[in-house]
């Protein structure tokens, strides 16, 4: 899969260096969870649940974001696990505030976050407490 390939990269790619620690490179990672979590977009617009859920998994495993807890709460929605899905939409937005307080260069992304991303999660998340309601797992 991609995502061995990937993680193939990185072992090549240390084994180069000679050395027996590696930096870790916040660019390089950041590139990683971009990936993991784009591959979890494709199966999950493909309808293929369980994958997306362990790409977006690994993404968040590697960097809790906001992003990838939204996806896994996509995912959760789609399969009717609305508890899971309430779950990690709480997370998402919590994640998002988390981001919007940290100092970052990207002050453009921490405007996004506030004034976009952040509104619309909370926005969903009142729906899903509405819909929520009416249905018995």
């Amino acid at each position: 899969t991609l995502y061995k390939a990937v993680l193939d990269m990185q072992t090549d790619r240390k084994k180069r260096n000679d050395q027996k620690e590696i930096t870790p490179n916040p660019r390089e990672d950041k590139k990683m969870n971009e990936c993991l979590d784009s591959l979890g977009e494709v199966y999950y617009y493909m309808g293929k649940y369980d994958k997306a859920l362990r790409y977006f998994n690994e993404a968040l495993k590697r960097d809790h974001n906001y992003w990838s807890s939204y996806h896994i709460f996509l995912v959760h929605y789609q399969k009717k696990e609305f508890n899971d899905a309430k779950k990690t939409l709480n997370e998402a937005c919590e994640a998002a505030e988390d981001f919007i307080r940290k100092p970052s260069e990207d002050q453009q992304h921490i405007e996004n976050v506030r004034k976009l991303y952040l509104p619309y999660m909370k926005k969903v998340k009142s729906r899903v407490e509405i819909e929520h309601s009416f249905h018995i797992e």
